[in-house]
């Protein structure tokens, strides 16, 4: 089983720019304080928090995109679910939701396969002002490879997979 895991940041900065596993962009974010902790198991959960923290990000490749600014005195989130293919979950699903005493706006957008388990992810987020929502799924993808599945033989169609039992 796996155990719950606790982070802290303290004083932490970073910038880069350039080209990786198939993104492209810059980025660069700086805080005082920052604390994540992650619990795993049957109900999936994680929460974090920061405290004097500035974020700036542009980047756009094969794994989706991200475009926004922003500045916070106080944030906090909290992420439900996960996408760990080993939970036997049908649809990994995520979804993150923040509130924080601060400014910004951002747009993302996901589409890789983060779990590793052959069907992708997808998802949308967005920063306006003091609240952040970032939403990620395999519904889509699970869709998208069964109807390539189905394209590609008629007699195994990827559809079945989605029926008890399938």
């Amino acid at each position: 089983m796996e155990e719950e895991e606790i982070q802290a940041e303290v004083l932490s900065g970073s910038a880069a720019a350039g080209i990786k596993e198939g993104q492209a962009g810059v980025s660069a974010s700086g805080g005082l304080l920052g604390m994540r902790f992650d619990q795993p198991g049957e109900l999936p959960f994680a929460a974090e928090t920061n405290i004097a923290r500035a974020a700036v990000d542009a980047s756009v490749g094969t794994s989706g995109f991200s475009f926004g600014a922003g500045a916070s005195v106080v944030d906090a989130a909290l992420e439900l679910g996960d996408l760990e293919p080993d939970r036997g979950d049908s649809m990994d699903t995520s979804v993150r939701a923040g509130l924080g005493a601060g400014v910004g706006a951002a747009v993302r957008g996901h589409y890789a396969d983060q779990d590793g388990d052959g069907i992708p992810e997808t998802g949308l987020g967005a920063d306006i002002g003091p609240v952040s929502i970032d939403v990620k799924s395999e519904a889509l993808g699970r869709a998208s490879n069964a109807i390539t599945e189905d394209a590609v033989d008629v007699g195994a169609p990827g559809w079945r997979r989605w029926l008890p039992g399938g």
